[in-house]
Order: C-alpha cells, then structure tokens, then sequence
C-alpha cells in the first residue's frame, strides 16, 4: 500500500491550494515520527469518543511508521 504526504497552504482550509505530495520513504517516517509524538496517555480527551478517535489514529500512524520504516 503506498502512503503520501501532501502539503496544502492557505488562508484556510476551504481556500488551501497544493502545493506538493510526495510518496518519500524518508519524508514520511520524519512527519508521521512528528505527529505521533510523545505518549501521553494525560493528554487524551476526556471525552471518550474523542479519546477512542485519538488512539485510533495514533495506532494507524505507528503502523505508517513501521511500514514506512521497512522500505
């Protein structure tokens, strides 16, 4: 499964523009490493579907890092 980056910039997101993608092995590791950040189960919500959402997608960013890792 191939994994992209993009990078949009604008005013907003309704007026954002492209402005690159990029399918880089190395670039994807270093931006996933980023948003996944330190684990701090202190920092979830306290709202548990917002909770659920954030492990969630913590959980598919570790597995984008690991895959991205791999190549």
């Amino acid at each position: 499964m191939s994994t992209f980056i993009a990078l949009y910039r604008g005013p907003s997101v309704s007026e954002a523009r492209l402005v690159a993608v990029s399918s880089d092995a190395g670039l994807i590791r270093d931006v996933t490493a980023h948003l996944i950040g330190p684990s701090d189960e202190d920092d979830l919500s306290p709202d548990p579907v917002v909770r659920s959402i954030d492990r969630g997608r913590r959980a598919a960013l570790r597995f984008i890092l690991r895959e991205a890792s791999s190549e």
